[in-house]
């Protein structure tokens, strides 16, 4: 999932460019991440089925705005450290209503056994 979301990520700065006011003079830059760097947020593994989105708007200044949603708690943080390094420095980070709520983790056991012994007559 998180290697789909970087592939949507490049497609979408690549985009982004597209539209911003460039200067005379051409300046590249490059993000590259592999997929070792990813991990997921949720305790269990997998994301326990819920959605995890990162949202970027880039601005023409060069300026980037990143939102993350379907994060419980501060794992936000962890998710979004390697391509925060990669973009630059952060200049302020605000929480949403998502970073106080904690996330559920449900641990459930399934126990099969033989017919034998379980008659009850």
């Amino acid at each position: 999932m998180m290697l789909k979301l970087l592939f949507v990520l490049v497609a979408c700065i690549g985009k982004a460019n597209a539209f911003a006011v460039l200067p005379k003079t051409l300046a590249t830059t490059s993000l590259s991440m592999n997929a070792d760097a990813w991990s997921s947020s949720s305790a269990s593994g997998g994301g326990a089925g819920q959605l995890e989105q990162i949202e970027f708007k880039i601005y023409p200044d060069g300026r980037v705005e990143e939102t993350v949603r379907g994060v419980k708690g501060a794992n936000c943080h962890k998710i979004t450290e390697n391509i925060n390094a990669a973009l630059g420095v952060v200049i302020s980070s605000s929480p949403t209503e998502e970073m106080f709520e904690e996330e559920i983790v449900v641990n459930q056991k399934i126990t099969q056994s033989d017919w034998e012994g379980s008659s009850s007559w």
